[in-house]
C-alpha cells in the first residue's frame, strides 16, 4: 500500500487537531521547559508511571 504525500499531511492535521482538543497537559510539555527538565521527564517516564512522574515534576 502507497500513502501519497497529501494522505500524509491531512493525518497530520488530525492527530494535531485532535491533540489540541484532547491532549494532556504535562508540565514537560510546556513551551519554555529547560533541557534539564526534558531530560528528566525522558527518564522518569521510562522508569516509572506516569502519575509518579507528574508528582516529582510538581515538587521540584
Amino acid at each position: 500500500m502507497v500513502i501519497s504525500d497529501e494522505q500524509i499531511i491531512v493525518f497530520q492535521k488530525q492527530i494535531l487537531t485532535w491533540f489540541k482538543v484532547h491532549g494532556r497537559n504535562f508540565l514537560w510539555r510546556k513551551e519554555n521547559a529547560t533541557p534539564f527538565e526534558l531530560v528528566i521527564a525522558e527518564i522518569l517516564l521510562q522508569r516509572t508511571k506516569k502519575h509518579y512522574s507528574i508528582a516529582y515534576a510538581i515538587s521540584i
